[in-house]
């Protein structure tokens, strides 16, 4: 036997019934988290340990009036300026938007 389970849609009676015919558009976002955990800690007794401040994926940005702030965007500024000026960027930039021919953008041999 298998020892999956046969996953259940997420349901809070709280939420109002939604018009089919809006489009995703027209949706403010879906669930809010906060209340989706409390749903859980409720009904299955599951704590989460969500953190919104997604501190394994992301790096705090400091503050803008800690010390050597201005020093650091400056040079991350001058970083960037350089990189989005660089010629391999402008090529990647122009086979992403299309601005250049088929045989260009696919053909093993670039001429520079």
């Amino acid at each position: 036997g298998s020892s999956l389970r046969e996953l259940q849609p997420w349901q809070d009676d709280d939420i109002p019934d939604v018009n089919p015919t809006l489009s995703l558009d027209d949706v403010n976002g879906g669930w809010d988290s906060h209340s989706m955990f409390q749903a859980n800690r409720d009904k299955f007794n599951v704590k989460s340990t969500y953190n919104e401040d997604l501190p394994e994926y992301t790096t705090k940005l400091p503050d803008p009036g800690s010390e050597g702030y201005e020093e650091r965007q400056k040079f991350a500024q001058k970083h960037a300026e350089e990189i989005e000026q660089s010629e391999g960027y402008q090529n990647r930039i122009a086979k992403e938007l299309g601005d250049s021919d088929e045989e260009s953008q696919f053909s093993a041999v670039h001429s520079s």
